[in-house]
């Protein structure tokens, strides 16, 4: 009986730690999105019940922010999953130099979000950007771009600047799950005449399920809950407005902690119905593919 109550005690710091951290801010915004909180008065609480998620629901803003996060969402999924399977079948093979390839690629995961958009928005400058330089000089175009005066434009180097981000751990991922399908399925499928491009469809894709419900899932969170490099690329402009600088603002800049709270846990509502999907999709009753 000691020892079972030595091992609560050995675990009792980090829930605390969790508690903390994690669970009392998680219960902080759910009750703060059922009420209208007066930073002026705070001692006079209001109950709102869901009157604050559904004014949101119907804000002409929280829905531009909506349509611009799904834009870039799926752009991000997008790209992070077709070029992280591309490195990660290419690192896969026994190639010259792969321990150096793999540390080069995983470098843009370790670069902070806000230093990756500083990175991403001088390569887009229109006076000194690698951008603009490459395409004039291909004679692609004949006078320099201004990237950052056209809201689809603005989308697509969020996406790809997300994208490059989140590429690295979706090659990963994927790499892992490369290396533990036995050579043996390849080789039977040989024998049987199945070419490079069966045995993908047929052996290689369907053992990545796992791994695939992994990457997407991540890369999904990740595009959802894009700030940094948003702020880094254009700043909280409201005609790029997403989710995650529609709270920010709403909470830190104009004091709606009750919106800001409301509108988080609509964000976080999103990503599990998505996460379920996702699940039901790769891991559920029939032999469903994307």
């Amino acid at each position: 009986m000691k020892k079972k109550n030595a091992g609560y005690l050995y675990v009792m710091p980090l829930f605390i730690v969790m508690a903390v951290l994690i669970y009392l801010p998680i219960i902080s915004t759910l009750y703060y999105s059922f009420v209208n909180i007066n930073l002026l008065k705070p001692e006079k609480l209001k109950f709102m019940g869901l009157d604050n998620y559904i004014r949101l629901l119907k804000d002409q803003e929280v829905l531009k922010a909506a349509g611009n996060s799904l834009a870039i969402t799926v752009l991000v999924m997008l790209m992070t999953y077709l070029l992280g399977l591309a490195f990660a079948l290419f690192l896969n093979r026994s190639v010259r130099l792969k321990g150096i390839l793999t540390a080069v690629v995983i470098i843009p995961w370790a670069i902070p979000g806000i230093v990756s958009g500083i990175i991403w928005r001088w390569m887009f400058h229109p006076s000194f950007g690698l951008v603009n330089s490459l395409l004039l000089k291909w004679g692609i175009l004949k006078t320099p771009v201004q990237w950052f005066s056209d809201n689809k434009a603005v989308t697509a180097i969020v996406a790809l600047t997300v994208a490059w981000r989140a590429v690295p751990l979706v090659a990963i991922t994927l790499m892992s799950a490369l290396q533990t399908i036995s050579d043996t399925l390849y080789e039977a499928a040989a024998i049987d005449g199945c070419g490079r491009m069966k045995a993908f469809r047929y052996i290689t894709y369907p053992m990545l399920r796992p791994a695939t419900l992994i990457a997407l899932t991540t890369t999904t969170i990740t595009a959802v809950n894009v700030l940094d490099e948003i702020v880094s690329l254009v700043g909280m402009s409201s005609s790029n407005n997403t989710f995650m600088t529609e709270i920010y603002g709403r909470t830190f800049k104009y004091m709606r902690f009750s919106e800001g709270s409301a509108l988080s846990y609509i964000v976080m509502f999103v990503c599990i119905v998505i996460w379920l999907l996702y699940t039901r999709r790769l891991t559920g009753k029939g032999e469903e593919v994307l």
